[in-house]
């Protein structure tokens, strides 16, 4: 006769009930250009002239925005479910010790290609997200 390994027993229990209490959907994105605008126009990098970004977001708001040196956080409002989720991020704050300004961002999903669009602090990306 088998006998359970408590400790796997306990994790997969904790783990169960962790999903059933969270029912957002969570994408992680990156991006393979980088283009950046201001008024005099925009820029597109490409390969080594760039770090991809890392962003998270989740169908409930939460955002994280990882670019270069540190990370934009926060609970963004959700404008939009389908066929769109459509984020806005107010004030998000930056999570590393270089002094970085709260930024606000805009971020668009279509769920069905998992592609998303995001604006904050002067980048545009398209995203690829998984």
């Amino acid at each position: 006769m088998l006998r359970p390994n408590l400790s796997q027993g306990s994790s997969l229990l904790l783990g169960l009930s962790l999903m059933s209490a969270v029912s957002a959907e969570l994408w992680v994105c990156h991006n393979d250009y980088e283009a950046r605008c201001s008024e005099l126009g925009c820029a597109v990098y490409q390969q080594d002239d760039f770090t991809p970004a890392s962003v998270l977001l989740s169908s409930e708001g939460e955002l994280e925005i990882c670019l270069y040196t540190g990370c934009w956080q926060g609970q963004g409002q959700v404008l939009a479910q389908a066929p769109y989720l459509v984020i806005q991020g107010n004030k998000l704050d930056w999570n590393s010790p270089f002094k970085v300004d709260q930024q606000d961002a805009l971020l668009s999903l279509e769920r069905s290609s998992n592609i998303a669009t995001m604006q904050v602090a002067g980048f545009q990306l398209s995203l690829l997200c998984h």
